[in-house]
């Protein structure tokens, strides 16, 4: 295995490259009339910034349920060559089941956890939401049962965790470490066929995804109808209300974080504008492992 960091792209060339499969993927939907809007960090890049926010080196975007299996199904065909659209499906080694959803560039490489053998192309995460349907007791009970199944999977500071809680965390983890992250991706995919239809219900309350470990909620009138908004030299779609939206993850959205919150936010170690292939190989350790 090499051991010596090679050579590699600024965050803002990774941006460049990032932002440019963007509007690919922009493209992608608006051809076959997928909804889609810009999401969490990005969203704030696009209303704070105009564009990524300096520091921020991946893209979130959200769908609604069904535009996202829309996604899912006919994606495959149509980003073959130059992308890789990875699930725990798709890719054996990825077992991030609360993020379940990547566009990996296969023409640039993001490493975000060194040694691991998932593919690290620079990514796009897609999320989807849930219409909570009119028994949203049911539908709670349901994204509990599945959010703690993407969670297993998640890494976890278990000195955040103290006495028979830490315990039992450590136990259920070890546990599930023998079921392959695929098989609780395809149960999970089984429960979302149960709250699919949910979008015709009354209620229009829509919430973070059932396997997503968060719990963002939003009606659906924040989201619609989606809006154009400047994004570096492109415009991308955002929430209706997104002020609401922001302000209800960030707060005082408009305020620049501190500089130790600013260093905690980057995912990647190494950028580069060449294939994942050419080093996968690399013996990467992130700065502070020596």
């Amino acid at each position: 295995m090499k051991s010596s960091m090679p050579k590699g792209i600024s965050i803002g060339e990774i941006q460049k490259i990032l932002t440019d499969d963007l509007k690919v993927l922009h493209d992608f939907c608006e051809e076959h009339e997928i909804r889609y809007c810009l999401a969490y960090g990005t969203l704030l890049g696009a209303i704070r910034h105009k564009g990524c926010i300096p520091w921020d080196d991946d893209v979130d975007v959200m769908m609604p349920r069904r535009d996202y299996l829309k996604f899912l199904s006919l994606a495959p065909q149509y980003f073959n060559k130059d992308y890789f659209i990875q699930t725990p499906e798709s890719d054996r080694y990825y077992n991030l089941l609360h993020i379940p959803l990547k566009v990996r560039s296969k023409r640039a490489t993001l490493i975000e956890e060194p040694g691991k053998k998932y593919y690290q192309g620079s990514f796009i995460d897609i999320f989807p939401f849930d219409y909570m349907g009119d028994d949203q007791a049911a539908f709670l009970a349901l994204k509990k049962k599945c959010a703690l199944m993407s969670s297993l999977k998640m890494r976890i500071s278990l000195h955040e965790l103290s006495g028979i809680k830490r315990y039992v965390r450590i136990a259920m983890q070890l546990v599930c470490k023998l079921i392959p992250a695929k098989a609780i991706y395809r149960w999970e995919m089984k429960q979302v066929q149960k709250v699919v239809d949910n979008d015709r219900a009354v209620n229009r309350d829509m919430m973070a995804g059932l396997e997503l470990v968060t719990h963002e909620k939003m009606n659906e009138e924040d989201l619609f109808p989606l809006e154009l908004h400047p994004f570096a030299s492109y415009e991308f779609y955002v929430p209706h209300h997104f002020k609401r939206i922001l302000t209800d993850l960030y707060g005082d959205y408009m305020t620049p974080p501190s500089e130790e919150e600013i260093a905690h936010s980057l995912h990647g170690i190494f950028y580069s504008d060449q294939p994942y292939d050419l080093y996968k190989d690399v013996d990467f350790k992130r700065p502070d492992a020596g």
